[in-house]
């Protein structure tokens, strides 16, 4: 698979509002992103890992693969609330999917767990970016109903705290958003989906 090795996308993209991996791709507005840039599919889609998307690799699934996911939304959900229940399970699988392709299995959450493990590890960044493409190949795929994948979002920054950033999704009915944030956990367990509100406060889960 190509790879792009990138170690300044990380300080531009806190600035601009803009997901690393996107930004090799072409970029794209940070607030709404019904596509990708480079049109990705389950054949070719970029992947980050090594902190701040060292490495931007371009993956692929095969319909076999793809198909665990489908089975996941099937029945479809009957509301935004089983939807993001659906969000959650399908995210953790594609992190197990991806983790056997780039060596990512073993990723701890947050930052300092994984110093000394076997494998590549990945900081928000490379998780923000890598949920966002999940989920934009999710919506092109028609398997969101009840949400629309929008731009990656920052908290923190170094005035008020060392920045945070997360995957992002809207709810369609109330426009309301939420947080879709992989990173607190290990790789493969169900990501967090909360208000956005509520995530840029600083929330972070109970030790």
């Amino acid at each position: 698979m190509a790879r792009i090795h990138n170690l300044r996308l990380f300080g531009l993209s806190l600035l601009v509002g803009v997901n690393p991996a996107s930004a090799v791709a072409g970029g794209f507005d940070s607030g709404n992103i019904p596509e990708l840039p480079g049109n990705p599919s389950i054949s070719s889609f970029p992947v980050c890992y090594k902190h701040t998307c060292e490495v931007v690799e371009y993956q692929s699934l095969t319909k076999g693969e793809w198909k665990q996911i489908h089975k996941i939304f099937q029945p479809a959900a009957i509301s935004p609330e089983s939807e993001r229940t659906l969000i959650k399970k399908a995210i953790a699988r594609m992190e197990i999917l991806i983790g056997k392709k780039i060596d990512t299995l073993n990723d701890k959450g947050g930052n300092m767990a994984g110093m000394f493990e076997d494998g590549n590890q990945m900081d928000c960044i490379d998780e923000s970016s890598n949920t966002t493409t999940y989920l934009a190949l999710m919506q092109k795929d028609d398997l969101l109903k009840w949400h629309k994948v929008q731009g990656t979002k920052t908290r923190g920054f170094f005035i008020f705290g060392m920045p945070h950033t997360t995957a992002v999704i809207k709810e369609n009915a109330s426009g309301r958003r939420w947080a879709v944030d992989s990173w607190f956990y290990d790789n493969g367990v169900e990501p967090e989906i909360l208000p956005i509100s509520k995530w840029s406060d600083g929330w972070s889960p109970p030790e």
